[in-house]
């Protein structure tokens, strides 16, 4: 695993922490929000996302 996927599986991990899933709101918040950054600081789109998670 290269370090771009290790990153965009952390950002694809923080953004599942949702209260529905058992966090709080401030957590989920949190989370949202650290995702939010690191796809700004890496250049990571929602579409290179969405798009690995459904091919593998």
């Amino acid at each position: 695993m290269t370090d771009r996927e290790k990153l965009k599986a952390k950002i694809r991990a923080l953004r599942e922490m949702t209260s529905t899933r058992g966090c709080t709101e401030d957590e989920a918040m949190a989370a949202a929000a650290k995702a939010a950054e690191l796809m700004r600081e890496y250049g990571v789109s929602d579409v290179e996302l969405e798009t690995e998670s459904k091919h593998g």
